[in-house]
């Protein structure tokens, strides 16, 4: 993403517009999926800086939909014991929480709650700026604690994804937030406490939008449910 955007202000050379935001859109000769990180990162920058105004009525760039990929248990467990044991704590924190990287970057100590074994997502570092809570199972909790107790940040990023590229992991933090969905799904867990876990909008579900509403102690309740089915032999890796 720093990348990403370094070459944006180099491009922008200090005036930053909405004209100057297209020609560099334009300037770009990449595929649309490469085109639309960049629309992505420049928005993210564009927001933190107080500026998202000029990214409106620019579209995204449209990428071909594929089906999007299924992670199972195994592969992120073939990946982690590939990882140091800071990284393998890292990727069930992701793999158990179903945060966005970023979100799981910029937590703070805080944040997390190791007694009650829940993590608060602030409304600004969450991406649609809403505070929301997701969980962590009661087993993980001590896994964290050794974290906190070194001085370490909850998540370190970058050092995580290089430390999965060198190692040759198929998985990435990316695809650990869509592990948690697909398998929250696959326990029976229902979509609207699903979506609430992980930060999705309602949208158009009429349903979702007007007659379903679950308190956060309704939706812990249901995560407490599966919470040790989500990974069931994790604590093999450590």
């Amino acid at each position: 993403m720093r990348r990403r955007i370094r070459r944006f202000l180099v491009f922008a050379g200090g005036r930053v517009s909405r004209e100057v935001i297209l020609d560099f859109f334009l300037s770009l000769r990449c595929s649309p999926k490469t085109k639309l990180h960049y629309y992505r990162s420049i928005k993210q920058f564009l927001r933190y800086m107080g500026l998202e105004y000029l990214m409106d009525g620019i579209k995204p760039p449209r990428v071909p939909r594929r089906d999007p990929p299924i992670v199972s248990v195994e592969e992120v467990l073939e990946d982690l014991k590939k990882l140091s044991f800071r990284r393998r704590v890292e990727v069930l924190l992701l793999a158990f929480t179903g945060l966005r990287p970023w979100e799981a970057y910029r937590l703070d100590w805080s944040d997390v709650d190791l007694e009650r074994c829940r993590i608060r997502i602030r409304a600004e570092i969450a991406k649609d700026c809403e505070e929301r809570y997701t969980f962590i199972p009661r087993s993980f909790s001590q896994m964290l604690s050794k974290v906190k107790e070194h001085g370490y940040k909850p998540l370190k990023l970058y050092t995580l994804q290089r430390e999965m590229r060198r190692r040759g992991c198929r998985i990435t933090p990316k695809l650990l937030r869509k592990f948690f969905i697909q398998r929250l799904e696959k326990l029976g867990i229902p979509r609207s406490i699903v979506k609430k876990l992980s930060g999705h909008r309602p949208g158009d579900d009429v349903y979702d939008q007007s007659y379903f509403n679950s308190s956060w102690s309704d939706v812990e309740m249901f995560y407490r449910r599966v919470e040790e089915e989500i990974i069931p032999s994790w604590k093999d890796y450590f």
